[in-house]
């Protein structure tokens, strides 16, 4: 299954998002919010060491996700790229491009009308610009993915007029 590496180099303490994901779905706290989830896989083709054979997070994630929105009604998950793809990283900014704009986005980049943010506009911005980036840059696809069955219409923030205007 999908699992994430938390603060190990050594790249063997693992958590399941399946784990994660069912703990979303049991706490009762939660049932009715909106969820949205936010995951970058990194680029780790394999790791021999850890185990890892070849990469399937993606692949992995959406099964998980697929049987948890069964569950929960209001789960959204947005990840920084599809199957067979990597998060490219730009030297520039020191970070990858997914996280640029999704940060960029979030500061008022996305918004639109009365300066909110839902995730929706979210998505958009953010796809748009990496896939265009990663083909531009990269000669390779980068698509950003949206899972679940949240709603899009879910604001995630309000920004002040000057940062809408970027």
């Amino acid at each position: 299954g999908a699992y994430l590496f938390l603060n190990d180099s050594r790249l063997k303490d693992k958590v399941y998002i399946t784990a994660i994901l069912d703990d979303i779905v049991k706490h009762k706290q939660w049932s009715d919010k909106n969820v949205v989830l936010v995951l970058e896989p990194g680029p780790i083709d394999a790791h021999w060491h850890s185990g890892i054979l070849e990469n399937h997070f993606v692949r992995e994630l959406k099964k998980a996700v697929s049987a948890a929105e069964k569950k929960h009604a209001k789960l959204t998950v947005m990840c920084g790229c599809d199957e067979a793809q990597v998060c490219w990283s730009s030297d520039e900014w020191r970070r990858t491009i997914f996280s640029h704009y999704l940060v960029e986005g979030l500061q008022g980049s996305a918004a639109e009308g009365e300066g909110r943010v839902n995730v929706g506009q979210l998505f958009d911005y953010v796809n748009k610009r990496v896939a265009n980036w990663a083909e531009t840059n990269r000669g390779m696809k980068q698509t950003p993915i949206l899972l679940g069955n949240g709603s899009r219409t879910v604001d995630l923030t309000q920004v002040k007029e000057a940062n809408a205007e970027r």
